[in-house]
């Protein structure tokens, strides 16, 4: 494989490895120096590239002490509106749960015969569910994969979890406290997704303030090991991640770990969804990213790297000898504190500049980037799963900042076929051995001759969200979990996929053209009915408007999909909204945490660290 370096010169093998007696186990001592972000609570750092006889702590979650984490009492410091909110939030789960928790009884109980007696045309029945599973399993010369998906708390690592279940595998599940993502009943304790055979808890790999670089290392490689005993222990053939951005780089580690395994110990064959850790490092960070893909002539936004206030500030200095061109300034990695932040530069005064750049953490430890702003545009996301330099699945959304509805472009969409294309030849000029998620946010704008300009902004390489539109059982969804099993080395499919059998058409696979768009029912409550209701009562909404977020609210229920409920698996929708959402919001509440925003198909709880004049 032509592994994607931006930089200094990477190995596919890490120079250094250790042996662990204990689980004879090759796991990578250290890392050759790169690029990667180390997400810190205000802004991000980069792994430093220097003397190999150190470990750099790459994309380790580093735990630093202030008032919003270690303060026993932390929500005394909290204002009055942080903690109304909290509590309609914790008030409204409390009050809806005896209803969802009753219809996952019924569902749980009822034999399945009744659901789909009265509910015959749905095909997430109990009884649908099944037929599907024992559909693929009868399937001449069928044969029954292990499959490892971790990050299953997430829609996306639950929805390709499920498929597999639905198409007659094996699933093992694991994420980071995984008891949040289940529910107590009382004839069975604590319940976890049908879909799950066995469920394992990782430890997250945080480094504590104070650690020293070894120490740091120790932490990745114990979760390596986890990941390895996991593979051995349950025999997996395919480890699909589905881990967020927190363990990007650990993740990329362990996939090089079972590679090398596979290559040197009998009894272990583990096919991996991930890339190795350069790859990783180079698309994960912005800056990195658009050089590569500069040197491969695709279209991207201009863009600046910044590693200080004042190289940023001669930046829109020699910026407004162009008046029409606007840029954005915003962190090179993840930092959810400051990506919100949209503003317009340069600004009309040198002064005004001056004001807005000095209020940013910009430092050669935290790299900001500023970027074209490409106006008037769409955004748009996509999700896509290659294998050895194909892209097997595909799926294109329109996009938003805090994206939380999904629908996909029709196929034929000139927009989503050019994001396609983009995706192909990304993939294909890394050759084969690149095998992974990889997924894009791309920008439109209509140039002069109003044409539209696709620019790709960002690289996420990882699984998307949007993923969750395979969710339907069928042909389609059969077709995606081919499209995974084919990262076996030697996997025979059972039978010509239908998709790709007529006339040696293209084996892509896409969601049912007339797929139900995604969304989240606790979402829409609070967005649609709750908030809307408030600015009624307020006098800052007129009943025309709150009439029109109604319907659109009943539109959704009554015609696109929850992305965590199934009628045949309910315990995780009930685990999400009752157990995982009341837990994060209280804990955080205890500790002074201030959050902006949640995403509940991320369940992620995005936070303010910081106050800013």
């Amino acid at each position: 494989m032509d592994t994607l370096v931006d930089g200094p010169v990477h190995t596919k093998t890490p120079l250094w490895h250790r042996r662990d007696h204990s689980h004879d186990m090759i796991i990578p001592h250290t890392i050759p120096s790169s690029d990667a972000v180390v997400p810190e609570p205000d802004a991000n750092e980069r792994a430093p590239a220097g003397d190999l006889n150190k470990v750099p702590p790459d994309n380790l979650v580093v735990e630093k002490s202030g008032w919003c984490s270690s303060s026993t009492y932390g929500f005394l410091r909290l204002p009055l509106r942080d903690h109304i909110k909290t509590a309609l939030l914790l008030i409204l789960s409390f009050v809806t749960l005896p209803v969802s928790y009753s219809l996952a009884l019924i569902l749980t109980v009822l034999p399945p015969w009744v659901i789909a007696y009265f509910l015959p045309w749905c095909p997430s029945t109990p009884t649908s569910a099944l037929n599907h599973r024992n559909l693929c399993r009868s399937e001449q010369g069928f044969v029954q994969k292990t499959v490892l998906v971790t990050g299953v708390g997430m829609v996306k690592g639950l929805t390709l979890a499920r498929s597999f279940w639905l198409c007659g595998h094996k699933v093992i599940a694991a994420d980071f406290d995984i008891e949040n993502f289940s529910m107590w009943t009382p004839w069975r304790g604590r319940v976890y997704s049908r879909a799950f055979e066995k469920v394992y808890t990782l430890n997250k790999p945080v480094a504590r303030d104070g650690m020293d670089e070894t120490e740091k290392a120790e932490v990745q490689i114990e979760y390596i090991r986890e990941v390895y005993r996991i593979v051995k222990t349950e025999g997996v053939d395919l480890w699909v991640s589905c881990s967020g951005v927190a363990t990007a780089v650990e993740d990329a580690m362990a996939q090089e770990a079972l590679e090398n395994l596979s290559e040197e110990e009998e009894g272990v064959r583990c096919a991996c969804i991930q890339f190795d850790v350069p790859t990783t490092s180079t698309l994960h960070e912005k800056s990195t990213f658009v050089r590569h893909t500069k040197r491969l002539n695709l279209p991207v936004p201009e863009t600046y790297d910044v590693t200080s206030h004042s190289q940023v500030l001669q930046l829109l200095e020699r910026a407004t000898k162009h008046p029409c061109r606007k840029f954005i300034l915003k962190p090179a990695g993840t930092d959810d504190a400051n990506r919100g932040n949209m503003t317009l530069l340069p600004l009309p005064t040198t002064r005004d500049n001056e004001r807005h750049v000095q209020r940013w953490p910009i430092s050669k430890d935290r790299p900001w980037i500023l970027q074209q702003f490409i106006r008037g545009g769409k955004e748009y996301c996509t999700h896509s799963l290659v294998v050895n330099g194909e892209v097997k699945a595909f799926v294109a959304c329109p996009s938003a900042e805090l994206l939380l509805h999904y629908t996909a472009l029709a196929h034929d969409d000139p927009v989503g076929e050019g994001m396609l294309e983009f995706t192909r030849r990304m993939a294909a000029a890394a050759g084969k051995g690149f095998t992974g998620h990889l997924s894009f946010d791309f920008m439109t704008e209509k140039d002069e001759e109003g044409m539209t300009r696709l620019y790709a902004i960002e690289c996420n390489p990882r699984a998307h969200t949007a993923v969750a539109l395979f969710g339907q059982p069928g042909r389609e969804m059969r077709g995606m979990v081919e499209a995974y099993l084919s990262a076996i080395q030697g996997f025979t499919k059972p039978g010509e996929n239908e998709l790709g059998r007529k006339n040696g058409a293209s084996r892509l696979v896409r969601p049912p053209t007339e797929v139900a768009s995604r969304y989240w029912i606790g979402s829409d409550v609070v967005t649609l009915l709750v908030f809307p209701v408030w600015r009624l009562l307020s006098w800052k909404q007129t009943p025309g408007e709150f009439a029109d977020e109604v319907r659109e609210f009943a539109g959704h229920v009554l015609f696109w999909k929850d992305g965590t409920f199934e009628l045949w698996d309910p315990w995780p929708f009930v685990a999400l909204y009752y157990h995982y959402w009341p837990k994060a919001l209280a804990t955080s509440w205890w500790k002074g945490d201030r959050w902006t925003r949640l995403n509940a198909s991320t369940t992620k709880l995005l936070k303010c660290w910081a106050h800013r004049q």
